[in-house]
Order: C-alpha cells, then structure tokens, then sequence
C-alpha cells in the first residue's frame, strides 16, 4: 500500500514535471534589460564558449490568424519562406531567447537561459528602425495576462540595429556619425532663437577649447582647474578633456553640431539619449592630434560593435556552435531581418546568406519526423513544441535531468507560462528525442555531437538548394508529414464550393463529375473557402485543371452534365505555382480564394500563364489504354 502511494506520487510528480506544469520550483529564465546587459552578455559568452549547442527562439508581436498564411504541410520551399519572410516584416520582435546548453553523461543537460527583452527604439535619431508593425490581439492579451510588462518593454527594452542598418548609417554620415557628426548641410531658415543660441554655444566652444590648449602647454592649480570645470561644464573622457553641452531636441543638437563645423581643431562629438528619447546631451572630445583623433575613432568603434545585442549575436556567430530550433524558418527569418540585413526576395539567396552566418543549423521537427518514423505515428499529432513534448511524453518514458544554475531561479516571473521558456522546452525537447534516436557523441566533445549529427543537421539548407525543376517533371518537394516526394505539377488549389463542405465531401463531388478524381486524388481544406487536391501524376491534374477552366469536356475525361452545372456555379481551379506567385506578392485576404480572386484579376499574365497546355479532346475516352497506368 505504502509502496503505491509512492509510486503514485512519484508518477504524477514527474508526470507534471515533464509537462512543463512544475517548471518554475526547478527552472529559471535570466530576463535581461538594458539595467542588466552588460554583466549578462559577459556571462553569456563564458556559457556559449563551453556550449555543445545553443538554443534560439523567439516572440513577436503576433502571427498571422489567416490560416494559409501560415506555412502548411504543401508549402515547399519557396512559398514557406515568402510566408516567413512575410511574417518577420510585419510583427516586431520583443524577446530573443538564447539558451546554451551541454550534455552531462547520457541522461543529464546543464542549461543556461537568457531572454533578451527588445524594444526598436530610435536612439540615434536617424529614423532606424522606427518602423510601423502589427499586433496580434489575442497573442498581446495573453502576454498581459501572464505577466508581461508592456512598460518595462518600451523603457527598458534593448534597442538595436541590423547590420545593414549600421553600415548605411555610416556610409551615408561618415564614421563619425554614430557618435553624433557634423550634418552634411546647414539649416537655411533659422529663427532668432536659433542663431542666439548658435552664438552663445559658439561663445563657450572659444573659452573651452583655449582653456584645453593653455592647460595642455602650462600646469594650473586645482583651484582653477575646478572652477574652469564647474563653469564650463568641463569632464574627462578616458584621459580627453570633454565639454558637456545641453540640448533639448534633436534640432539644437543639428544647430550645435553646425557651430563645430567652423572650428579646425581635433575635436569629436558624442551623442546620448537619456532613454526616452526626449532629451539629448551632446559630449565634445578634445584630441591634441589628427592621430590622437583617429585612435579615439577607433576606440569609439571597437565598442560599438562590442556592445549590447549586437554583442550577443557576433557571440553566437563566432561560437560556430550547432543552432537548435523547432520550425525554425520563421525564427532565422525574424533573427535575419532585425540584426543582419533585409530578407533577400529568394530562398536561395536567403538560405545562402544564413549558411554563411550559422553553418550549422538543426530543426528539432525534422529530427522528430525521424524518430516518428521509425518507432511510432506520423507528426500531425504535434503541430507545435508543446504537442510535440506532450505527444513525446504520452508515447515514451524517456527520464531526462534539465538541470539550470541556481541564479536563474530568482529571474522567472510568475507562473509555469513565463517569458522566455521556449528555448528551455526545445532544449528538454532535444535531449529527450537524442535519447529516443540513441544519438550520443563519441566523445563527449562538440565535435562529436556534430558527427553524430550529420545526418540531421542542416536540413534546412539541403531542402532549400536541392530544388529539382525541369520543364517536363516540375518541382520535387518534400511534405511535412509525408516520407515521399511528391511534384507540385501534381497539386492544383480549387474554391467555389459550397462553404462548410469537408474534405470527403469535396473528394465525392469531384470523383462524380472527372474521371480522372477517381485515381487516388487526395484533398485537404486549407481553409473554409479553399482546398487543395493531390494527383497521382501531373497529367491528370493538367487534364482536370483545362476542363474546370474551360467548363467543357474538352479532355472526353469528364463527365460532361455535373461538371457543366458545377462550372457554373463557380468551381474554379488553379495550378500550384500561382499560388507560389500568390504567397510571393503582397496580396492577401481573410480567405485564400478571395486572396486568388484578387491575385488573378491584378496579374496581367495569368491568363497566358495559366493556358500553357493543351489537352487533345478524346473520343471515347473509356476504352483508350494508358502506358502510364499499365
């Protein structure tokens, strides 16, 4: 009896715990701020370096709530990353979770997790990257309720520029102008407050710069020395003499900046916000050489691209660690576009940059897909991580000790639904299913794991660049869910149904008015307006798309009255790679056949496109023998 009791606590102890329902008595996330950067970044680089691999995730201000924009299972290569690309250009990153983690023995992985909270604050005052984006209602409204400080994001967010970003601004204002340079061109309407206000700072520049050059040539006095301090607002910069100068808007910051531009001497200015944005004070530096100058340029520099999230990100670049996500195309494309460069308009291009930056990648789905395969049924049970470590959990007793340092603890917020534990689940997920495919490394070195790993990682880049198209065959695509290959010149997207029909009820009326539905066709809804339909062989979906088109039975393989009457009542169909084109234009509706609708009466060559075939009528079509079917 005792012996039950305990059983049964130990049960639905670990049955809790491995749900994620527990997580905050053991697990802990480091919520990271700019009141908090510096030391956590400086952490975090001792823990990527001693890493096997690090985790990433991240949460944005939403997803698309229409359901075809949303990368499904007969989306290939393209069209999954124009949704993605969609998607990283419309929502606006809040938090990067970063979590390195390492294995200790089989059955155990220290985990260190960071969730880095952004906000893309306008700091510079160089209109990057205050840019508009949307916000998921229901998404926002749950963040509310488990605790998110919508505050503490606008105020105490980290802001950041890409790559891209960075260089552009440099390039178009000079080194300089990340500090606050000279503007390339004067005010030429001034108001008398203006050249007031230019006079008086053109006035303490002269007193300052001759007290820096006398001090430079003759000792003083720590009497004077202060009292030339106080008065001039006079600071040190390192060993520099510095000024201090006030302003209340971005407009006298121009004006003073424009007042520098007349004195000759080596002089480099320093911009700062005080945070809000409101108000800015501007630091002039005193050089007492051209050399000196350009040495305190490049000081300026160095820190700049050593500080922050920037920081953390060439961390994780030049770790050269294995990046572990779930779905992760989404996620690389959100990461991509805020802190390297704008989306490039192809997979190809995307994928090729991406590998320059993470060469090694694993998708956690994919790695489940194989683990499904060869033990237990297929992946459309787990449609997120979450389904995916419940379903795990249902399905196999695989014990796994996710262990996180003590000083993590006292950084999670309130509840099991915490900020940040994304990264933590798909750590927990990763290890479980290593432990499930008996992946282990020969050594216990990072080197090991990746040889281990071969044949999982990098997915991602080979589904990507192994695009097989042919004018006769078309493209080879892999589904989600699916162990074989299938040609998308073998799926055709159909809409004009009467709404609420299901899948078997839309595969009954095609088999009732073509013949060639009645040779294995699939159909799944994409929505409540749109349906997709596999074939068997790209010339029956050639054959049944001319006659939907046509409205006739121009193929002798339809079965003329119901598909005349259905015609009619506005069954339409097109091929796969409109609906490629569809995903890569900015088009986009509640529904996918209002999206279609809409695509095909603003494409001039659809029309042209989309009649590229021609199907001989046939005569007695039943009695003709096909080679393809023998």
């Amino acid at each position: 009896m005792i012996f039950s009791m305990l059983s049964r606590r130990f049960f639905c102890s670990g049955f809790l715990q491995e749900r994620g329902l527990c997580t905050t008595k053991r697990w802990g996330v480091k919520q990271v701020t700019r009141s908090n950067l510096g030391p956590a970044v400086e952490q975090l680089k001792d823990q990527v370096q001693n890493a096997d691999f690090i985790a990433v995730s991240v949460q944005c201000t939403g997803s698309h709530a229409t359901p075809w924009r949303r990368i499904l299972e007969f989306d290939n290569c393209e069209s999954s990353y124009h949704k993605a690309k969609d998607s990283a250009e419309r929502f606006q990153l809040l938090h990067f979770t970063v979590c390195p983690f390492k294995w200790s023995g089989d059955s155990k992985v220290i985990a260190f997790p960071y969730n880095f909270h952004l906000f893309p604050r306008d700091e510079l005052r160089v209109g990057m990257p205050s840019y508009s984006f949307l916000c998921q209602i229901s998404l926002i409204s749950s963040m509310a309720q488990k605790g998110f400080d919508f505050n503490s994001c606008v105020y105490e967010g980290i802001s950041y520029l890409s790559r891209a970003q960075e260089a552009s601004l440099m390039q178009q204002y000079g080194s300089t102008r990340m500090f606050g340079a000279y503007p390339a061109s004067s005010f030429q309407n001034k108001s008398t407050a203006d050249i007031n206000f230019m006079e008086r700072i053109r006035f303490q520049m002269q007193h300052w710069i001759h007290a820096c050059s006398a001090s430079s040539n003759a000792s003083e006095g720590r009497v004077v020395s202060s009292i030339e301090t106080i008065a001039l607002n006079n600071e040190i910069f390192g060993t520099r003499p510095c000024l201090r100068i006030d302003a209340t808007s971005n407009h006298q910051v121009q004006l003073i900046l424009e007042v520098l531009r007349d004195f000759t001497e080596n002089l480099v200015p320093l911009s700062s916000s005080n945070g809000v944005g409101t108000e800015k004070e501007l630091k002039v530096v005193f050089t007492c050489s051209e050399e000196d100058k350009h040495h305190l340029l490049s000081e300026l520099q160095h820190q700049a691209e050593h500080q922050g999230i920037r920081d953390v990100i060439n961390t994780i670049i030049n770790s050269r660690k294995t990046i572990v996500g779930y779905n992760c195309l989404t996620d690389l494309a959100i990461i991509y576009s805020n802190f390297i460069a704008p989306l490039p308009a192809t997979v190809k291009e995307f994928l090729y940059s991406l590998h320059g930056i993470f060469p090694h990648l694993l998708d956690v789905s994919h790695l489940l897909k194989e683990a499904y395969s060869k033990e237990i049924s297929p992946t459309k049970k787990a449609k997120n991580l979450q389904a995916a470590l419940l379903h795990l959990n249902k399905q196999f007793f695989l014990p796994m000790n996710l262990e996180v340092p003590l000083e993590f603890k006292c950084y999670g917020y309130r509840g099991p639904e915490s900020h940040g534990y994304t990264a933590l689940r798909l750590t927990y997920l990763f290890a479980k299913v290593c432990r499930l495919l008996k992946i282990n490394s020969s050594n216990g070195t990072t080197d090991g794991w990746l040889e281990a790993l071969v044949d999982y990682a990098g997915i991602l880049y080979r589904s990507g660049t192994c695009l097989n198209k042919s004018k006769n065959e078309g493209e080879v695509v892999k589904l989600m869910g699916d162990s074989s290959y299938l040609k998308t010149s073998n799926i055709i997207f159909i809409w004009g149904f009467k709404i609420g029909s299901s899948s078997r009820i839309l595969l009954e009326m095609l088999c009732n008015i073509h013949k060639v539905c009645e040779k294995g066709v699939k159909v799944q809804l994409v929505d409540e307006s749109c349906a997709y339909v596999r074939f068997k062989k790209s010339r029956y979906a050639e054959i049944f798309l001319q006659d939907v088109q046509s409205g006739t039975n121009i193929s002798g393989f339809a079965k003329s009255k119901p598909l005349e009457e259905i015609t009619k009542m506005g069954l339409k169909a097109v091929r796969y790679d409109v609906y490629e084109k569809l995903c890569k234009s900015s088009i986009w509706k509640s529904n996918l056949a209002d999206s279609f609708k809409l695509f095909m009466s603003e494409s001039d060559d659809y029309m042209a496109h989309n009649f590229t075939m021609d199907i001989p009528s046939r005569k007695n079509s039943s009695f003709i023998i096909e080679l393809e079917d023998l």
